[in-house]
């Protein structure tokens, strides 16, 4: 029997499969000005954001004098592109994976006057912290010092990031062993201090916590419960983020058809009914099913096949933006292929990782 294809092709191919996939699928064309993304998929491009509150978003559009207003609720995120060069520089470097970059260019950032821009800096620079923290532990403890002072300095502006930040806090405490003090940073969210919306949050946190200490019986309820509520209110973040945990804790109780069951169903299939996207969700549903067939496989060769071949989708999903996915998609491509015995596609694998991820904690 044959292989199938994208096993028998080599890393450069498959490499070139992802840039094209990436540029179909899922590249877009900078905006000029700030973005609003909703919810519902819509969004309001090219715009200025003046104000950004957990309760509402202001905004004014090329050529229209009065603020227009979109409730908080509704936002799934804010892209700012109208901010000075610094603030600038120090996005860029994060999302190229520069932390060291990053964090210089950010903190230095939020010493600018303009308390918009002053916010987004400080709020970045926990971020920034945090991801250097998932690389290096010894960074974790800034990341919860700055989201810390983050909240501190911006509590009463009710700014729209301080639900993130405390889901940083929560994450950089959890990550440090702290999984009371994890659970305690999610408490605003849980009794709903910033809305209904980040109730589902706080919930989503608390599994995310549990599972981390493999607790997967417990996580399992709170991310089944996330995912049927956000559902109902069609929020796609939190439900797809809950749906992911769900099926890791039952690769965690080695239910590994079901997990593949969740991610086809709820995330795969569920995605393929509306717009085509290359994002972080899908690409980590199917580096859940590699992992599913991969742990499922015992000595059997065509299962760690049909796990690669899902981990090489992940791959080129992941061109799209998220380079954690990529790096862990990668990686355990590489794994896998070392298992069938195929040195030269692992090492290729490896090659692609060091080059595409250089700081990824992947590529450790």
């Amino acid at each position: 029997m044959r292989e199938p294809l994208l096993m028998r092709l080599g890393g450069a191919a498959i490499f070139k499969m992802a840039v094209i996939a990436a540029i179909v699928l899922g590249g877009v064309t900078p905006c000029a000005g700030d973005q609003i993304l909703l919810k519902s998929g819509r969004s309001y491009d090219e715009v200025t954001i003046t104000k950004a509150t957990w309760e509402q978003v202001e905004y004014r559009m090329r050529g229209v004098s009065t603020r227009q207003k979109v409730d908080a609720d509704d936002v799934d995120r804010l892209e700012f592109t109208s901010e000075p060069s610094g603030l600038s520089r120090g996005r860029g470097a994060l999302v190229q994976g520069d932390w060291a970059r990053a964090v210089s260019s950010l903190r230095a950032a939020s010493s600018l006057p303009d308390e918009r821009q002053k916010a987004n800096a400080m709020y970045l620079l926990s971020v920034a912290h945090l991801r250097w923290g998932e690389q290096d532990g010894a960074h974790l403890g800034d990341a919860a010092k700055s989201a810390q002072e983050f909240i501190s300095r911006f509590a009463e502006k009710k700014d729209f990031y301080l639900p993130h930040a405390h889901q940083i806090l929560s994450e950089a405490l959890m990550r440090s062993g702290k999984f009371s003090e994890a659970e305690g940073a999610l408490q605003k969210l849980a009794d709903g201090t910033y809305g209904n919306r980040w109730v589902l949050g706080g919930k989503l946190g608390r599994g995310e916590v549990l599972l981390a200490q493999g607790r997967h019986a417990d996580a399992r309820d709170l991310f089944g419960s996330v995912g049927n509520d956000g559902a109902v209110a069609g929020d796609s973040t939190f439900r797809n983020r809950a749906w992911l945990g769900y099926a890791a804790c039952q690769i965690g109780q080695k239910q590994y058809p079901a997990a593949i069951e969740t991610v086809r169903k709820k995330i795969i299939e569920a995605r393929k009914r509306g717009t085509p996207r290359l994002d972080g969700d899908m690409a980590r549903a199917w580096i859940i099913w590699g992992r599913a067939e991969e742990e499922r496989a015992g000595g059997d060769r065509k299962k760690l096949q049909w796990a690669t071949i899902r981990f090489l989708r992940a791959a080129v999903i992941a061109t799209g933006g998220d380079g954690e996915a990529l790096a862990e998609a990668l990686y355990r491509a590489k794994e896998t292929w070392k298992k069938l015995g195929d040195t030269e596609r692992a090492e290729e694998m490896g090659q692609r990782l060091a080059q595409l991820c250089p700081n990824s904690p992947w590529n450790k």
